[in-house]
């Protein structure tokens, strides 16, 4: 059983994910500044990308300024450059 409960950000408000989530943001998941500001009002332990490669670097770069384990910024960078 998880003992953990999903909050999720999204930029569409109707998002899919939205239902099974505990709480939930509508914003940039792009800019990572967004995604510190809810981790931090959330009281998150960890963040991660799902279903799409967009926010890997911003996701990269709010983890490492939270603490939390993560690729480096620079992996996260090379692995969007398409």
């Amino acid at each position: 059983m998880c003992q953990n409960e999903p909050y999720v950000i999204d930029a569409d408000p109707k998002a899919v994910g939205f239902e099974f989530a505990v709480g939930y943001d509508v914003g940039d998941i792009r800019n990572p500044d967004f995604i510190i500001d809810c981790a931090k009002r959330y009281e998150v332990k960890a963040v991660v990308a799902i279903a799409t490669d967009v926010p890997v670097a911003a996701v990269a770069r709010a983890c490492a300024t939270l603490g939390f384990t993560c690729i480096s910024v620079e992996a996260a960078e090379i692995s969007v450059n398409k």
